[in-house]
Parts: C-alpha cells; structure tokens; sequence
C-alpha cells in the first residue's frame, strides 16, 4: 500500500545506533523526496509511559533552491 507521493512504510526504517539512540534511514520515494527538499539528516527521539508514547523528529538540511 502506497501512502502520500508513493512513500511505503518499508521506506523508513528507525534502529537504534551502537550507543542506544535512535537512528533514522530512509529508503526509495522517502529518501527521493527529501533529498529533493534538501533533508540530510532526520533526528528522532522517542518517550513513553504505561498509557501513551510520543515521537519528536525533526528534518535537517538546506533547503534545495
């Protein structure tokens, strides 16, 4: 199933680094797309409790001109 642009959910993949952070990869259309946007580098972060979680990513790069 295709969501917005064509981006899958197999097109993002988020492991944790050698020291425990979360690390984003980006694969296929997603990656197209930011590139496209001049994203280089995604930043995510993640918190969770017994009843909700929350996840905080911000985009880095220069915007293409």
């Amino acid at each position: 199933m295709h969501g917005a642009k064509g981006i899958e959910w197999a097109d993002l993949e988020v492991r944790n680094t050698m020291d425990g952070a979360p690390s984003v990869t980006l694969r296929g259309v997603a990656a197209d797309v930011c590139k496209s946007k001049g994203i280089d580098e995604i930043k995510i972060s993640f918190s969770h409790c017994r009843l909700f979680a929350t996840v905080f990513a911000v985009a880095l790069g220069e915007p293409s001109a």
